[in-house]
């Protein structure tokens, strides 16, 4: 039900408290600091090796204690705000795989969860093209974004045209 009416853009209702007050206060803090990147890893499960990781994003309370992503991801798809949200975690996940390149680790492909509205924003793929122009030892090849369960209703063949656009610039995709 809820994701049904995350598609229509419907109200859910919820408790109100620390979080979405935050997540609707003016900017004190700029959006990241709100939010912490862990990676989990992907591995073979025959061989145990590591084959991927997968960027989650976590929100922080103030007092720095976790918040689960179900607190916040319904009411900033509302109100707009997932679009920084997923570029940031993309800026993120990118100043990481820098920081393991200039230590010599070989770089794992790391799949990013978007957002449909991000991913069919008419400037999105311009966006990710600026983001990744600011790490270009970074291959693009090594990004998966995964689109969130939300989009699983759009029609197919928009679906796809969209996803070629990324594909046009080394993006690679899979359904979360």
């Amino acid at each position: 039900e809820d994701a049904a009416a995350i598609m229509r853009c419907d109200p859910i209702p919820q408790d109100t408290g620390y979080w979405e007050d935050l997540a609707r206060s003016p900017k004190q803090r700029t959006m990241m600091d709100r939010f912490t990147v862990y990676f989990q890893p992907k591995t073979d499960m025959r061989t145990g090796e590591l084959i991927g990781a997968e960027a989650l994003v976590r929100g922080l309370d103030q007092d720095g204690d976790i918040v689960p992503p179900g607190r916040f991801i319904e009411e900033m798809e509302r109100d707009g705000s997932i679009r920084e949200l997923d570029f940031g975690v993309l800026e993120q996940t990118l100043s990481f795989m820098e920081q393991w390149r200039e230590k010599g680790y070989p770089l794992p492909p790391v799949s990013i969860n978007i957002s449909r509205l991000t991913l069919f924003g008419p400037t999105t793929p311009a966006s990710m093209l600026a983001l990744l122009s600011r790490h270009p030892d970074i291959s693009p090849s090594l990004l998966r974004l995964e689109i969130t369960e939300t989009a699983g209703n759009v029609e197919s063949a928009t679906l796809n045209g969209i996803m070629e656009n990324f594909r046009a610039y080394g993006l690679e995709f899979s359904l979360d």
